[in-house]
């Protein structure tokens, strides 16, 4: 049950700090209130965030939200499932689920929450910092064998130096905070040395737990350097990341789509705010489009397209068509399925032999069922005519569930009709897995890692990927075995037909399994639709197709099995 109230001030975010110095002076009185109530009650917070924490009047600082709360007993730890908010939850609390959840792991997140925004909001001219931001605090894996996600291994590696390099930070703060910032990272790093480590210090390890299983002595930390008098007074917040975004060559005008550049740091990895609360796991694919670059379209609610404000103004001509379609995912059988991206394929070849367009943005939405079972192409605001050479900008046109691996990997790379043909393999190969029906173990986030990973690539300033999907053609993910178990030959057929055709494109002399024939034969076999259209036809014109396997979400049914039977989903914000 939750219980609001009303506060008689009024205060700002933290990361709307006037100073280093407020900025610390409210971490050092949140960690005093949380220190109290601890000693009072025994009571942790268990969701101390950057959102959790004002600077009120006078610079003091204030915890708020303490819905997350509990009181410590020797059943805390019952369910392996985490409270919190991913990016400042201790490390061990994501490495370990159903670790005890201890004084020190909520210290630990006051630490994050203040070296993220150290990373993030105090000017640092190289932005090297604020590129680690994703790898720190947004990087996730799924433990297939406890059936929950696990990370925290970067924010460990922080205490050790990878991202906290003394160098750095003394070139761009001030002497007391960096001070500040080491010597709490010395007792964190402590708690995280085992025994068998040649770094080991049985007496270090020993004085940092003492330190840290109360207020006290982070209290004294924070007091011997903020009495200190090298603090600026002219270091407010400065939010590295926007603003290096807006001096980008490309000029994101519509920065707002890419919700403040990703809200809380770069979501790739975790698409959603809390690690443990009460969510539908069907909204998990969609939600993590909510980070693909603004120039690329999405499929879910409550997005906005702005593409015509895009490198050049452009006008939109909608037009109204003579016959209404299906949504894909509503489709009859598996057969229609194929056969109306088949026919979109088919249409695609005609309009690009006929005036060497491409379109740029085939996805599960802009591909129809029309009556008939037949397929219809829509949606060409981001066609181009194609020409050779390099593109014109970086950034990328389309849906980045569907785009080719080569456009996302690479920044910058010619678009070509083989890339479209690409697209229209990941539409397929996502739809036959979320909607007919199958029992294919870790399905969601297999495709959640497929379609969505993403990780932003500081030379060229652009969210990159791809590298996942060059997996699906190796086999790493959903493999030949894996679907010919679930799923009717014809169908099985046409996905590995075509997956062969993509490997093959996609091999150099650097690959295991290059031949430089293969390689030629299947580039020439992609710089058209006649041979795509011809393995569609082959394989429809057999007669194991069932009539009776209409489209079923298998993830949001999933979902809602879970919740009927009262297990718990392990989410990520």
């Amino acid at each position: 049950m939750n219980y609001p109230l009303v506060l008689e001030c009024t205060a700002r975010p933290l990361k709307d700090f006037k100073s280093s110095r407020e900025l610390c002076t409210s971490i050092r009185d949140t960690v005093e209130a949380h220190g109290d109530v601890y000693v009072k009650t025994g009571i942790l917070h268990r969701d101390v965030s950057a959102v959790n924490i004002l600077i009120a009047d006078g610079g003091k600082g204030q915890l708020i939200d303490s819905d997350s709360c509990i009181r410590v007993t020797p059943e805390t730890s019952r369910c392996h499932w985490r409270t919190g908010t991913w990016q400042f939850t201790a490390g061990q609390i994501l490495r370990h689920p159903g670790t005890q959840h201890e004084f020190r792991h909520d210290l630990e997140s006051f630490f994050h929450v203040l070296y993220y925004h150290v990373m993030r909001y105090c000017r640092n001219p190289s932005g090297t910092l604020a590129s680690d931001i994703l790898k720190v605090y947004d990087s996730c894996c799924w433990d297939s064998a406890h059936k929950s996600l696990y990370g925290g291994q970067e924010k460990i590696a922080t205490f050790g130096g990878r991202y906290l390099d003394p160098q750095e930070l003394y070139g761009q703060l001030t002497p007391s905070f960096v001070e500040l910032l080491l010597d709490l990272d010395e007792h964190f790093l402590n708690t995280y040395i085992a025994k068998g480590s040649r770094f080991y210090n049985e007496a270090s390890s020993s004085a940092s737990f003492t330190l840290l299983a109360n207020s006290e002595g982070v209290l004294a930390i924070f007091d011997k350097h903020l009495k200190e008098d090298d603090w600026p007074t002219d270091d407010a917040s400065y939010d590295n990341i926007l603003e290096r975004a807006k001096k980008c060559t490309y000029k994101l005008e519509s920065i707002a789509c890419f919700r403040d550049l990703l809200q809380q740091t770069y979501k790739a990895v975790v698409g959603r705010h809390h690690v443990c609360r009460d969510w539908l796991l069907p909204r998990l694919l969609p939600d993590f489009t909510y980070t693909v670059p603004p120039a690329f379209h999405v499929d879910v609610d409550n997005q906005i397209a702005l593409t015509q404000g895009f490198k050049a103004p452009h006008a939109k001509c909608p037009f109204i068509l003579d016959c209404v379609g299906r949504p894909m995912h509503s489709f009859s059988s598996s057969r229609e399925l194929c056969t109306s991206i088949r026919d979109a394929v088919e249409a695609h070849g005609a309009v690009y032999e006929k005036t060497g367009v491409l379109h740029r943005d085939m996805s599960g939405a802009t591909i129809l069922i029309v009556d008939g079972g037949m397929g219809q192409l829509i949606d060409w605001d981001f066609c181009k005519p194609a020409t050779r050479g390099t593109s014109r900008c970086y950034w990328r046109t389309g849906t980045w569930q569907f785009a080719a691996a080569a456009i996302q990997e690479h920044p910058g790379t010619s678009y070509e009709f083989r890339h479209d043909l690409e697209s229209f393999f990941h539409v397929l190969l996502f739809h036959v897995l979320r909607y007919s029906r199958n029992s294919l173990p870790t399905l969601e986030f297999s495709m959640l890692e497929v379609f969505d990973s993403c990780r932003w690539d500081c030379v060229t300033e652009a969210l990159v990927g791809g590298v996942e999907k060059l997996s699906v053609f190796d086999g790493r993910f959903f493999s030949a075995r894996d679907l010919r178990s679930q799923f009717k030959p014809s169908l099985v057929g046409i996905i590995q037909d075509f997956r062969a055709q993509f490997r093959n494109a996609y091999a150099d002399e650097d690959t295991r399994h290059y031949n430089e024939a293969e390689t030629k034969a299947s580039l020439a076999f992609l710089s058209n639709a006649k041979g795509v259209i011809a393995v569609f036809d082959k394989y429809l014109g057999e007669s194991d197709w069932p009539a009776d396997d209409a489209g079923y979400d298998n993830i949001a049914e999933s979902a809602k099995e879970r919740a009927r039977s009262g297990r718990t989903v392990l989410t990520t914000a």
